[in-house]
């Protein structure tokens, strides 16, 4: 037998499900995953949740399959805080109206009704309207949608901090700042997996009882994406819920791609400079080259490749300048 969420009487929608689909929908601790379009009517009321507290925001990020179709999706995101069965204007969040994937804040209103609420997530092909009044459109050619059961607590009479920045120093270093409020103290997690508070697999540092505002975390390893998250310990009660995880990388971002490899992608094909002479004849994606090395010698000169996408990273050495090829992006 379901809840009352999953029992309540919503407005039915259609999405033909032929491109723009959503791929994962997360939300505090709720993170959902559909591998592939749902065909026509498009519809799934999934299994996931999560608990969202009266006054506080949640950071909702949305990304949909990449596909040649739309080239992207516009998506919207419906709350239905006063727990009336319907998707109005005023509960509607839009991550992002291209591209595949976007994250907008939603902060939960004092006034949203206690208790289990219906959250509604709806794609559509990019350059179609998809807007405030949309939750109960009836037909969409294109896209899905996904109902959550999520519910919603009190004001929490511990609260996370606010204004997190996580930022990276070098490639094995980062530092975390918030701001702090006078006779509290701050727990800090900086992981390249798992949930905070998970336990001791993804944690590569963290730290307990800082008066901060700053946490410095280090023994971190190059080239690696992680998320920083705080929460505070007001004493009694004792925490706060965990903040939503701060993102930031170790070393040179990296690169993406849109679209699958193909004949019509613009590969790189061979890259040739100084001592330098790769292949790069995979089909597609992102591949990493830099750990091969050219080597140059000041007063040199030297015709630069022409390549789409391709980068070279410089650096110094007594004598001698390095010059390594990037990670190469088809």
């Amino acid at each position: 037998m379901g809840t009352a969420c999953q029992c309540a009487t919503y407005c039915a929608v259609v999405n033909n499900g032929d491109g723009a689909c959503i791929n994962t929908v997360q939300i505090n601790t709720l993170n959902s995953t559909s591998a592939a379009c749902v065909p026509n009517p498009g519809y799934t009321l999934r299994s996931e949740t999560t608990t969202l507290s009266r006054g506080l925001t949640y950071p909702i990020t949305v990304t949909t399959i990449s596909d040649v179709i739309y080239g992207g999706a516009i998506v919207s995101v419906w709350f239905d805080w006063d727990n009336s069965g319907t998707f109005d204007a005023g509960e509607w969040f839009q991550p992002n109206t291209t591209g595949f994937t976007g994250t907008i804040n939603v902060p939960v209103p004092v006034t949203a009704n206690l208790g289990i609420t219906r959250m509604r997530v709806r794609t559509r092909g990019a350059g179609n309207p998809n807007a405030a009044t949309d939750g109960c459109t009836p037909t969409f050619g294109s896209g899905t949608c996904e109902d959550f059961c999520i519910t919603i607590d009190p004001v929490p009479s511990c609260l996370p901090p606010t204004g997190i920045l996580a930022v990276a120093n070098n490639t094995t270093s980062g530092t975390v700042t918030w701001n702090t409020t006078i006779g509290e103290t701050y727990e800090v997690e900086v992981r390249s997996s798992g949930a905070p508070g998970s336990g001791p697999v993804g944690l590569d540092d963290s730290g307990t009882g800082l008066a901060g505002p700053t946490f410095n975390a280090s023994g971190l390893t190059p080239t690696t994406n992680y998320l920083a998250y705080v929460r505070t310990d007001c004493g009694t009660p004792p925490l706060s819920s965990w903040s939503a995880g701060l993102p930031f990388r170790t070393g040179v971002c990296e690169a993406s791609v849109n679209f699958p490899g193909g004949l019509n992608d613009f590969n790189i094909t061979p890259v040739s400079f100084a001592n330098v002479n790769n292949p790069s004849s995979s089909s597609g994606g992102y591949e990493d080259f830099t750990s091969i090395v050219g080597n140059v010698t000041p007063g040199q000169t030297f015709t630069p490749f022409d390549r789409p996408c391709d980068e070279l990273h410089v650096r110094s050495v007594p004598s001698l300048h390095q010059l390594e090829p990037g990670p190469g992006l088809r």
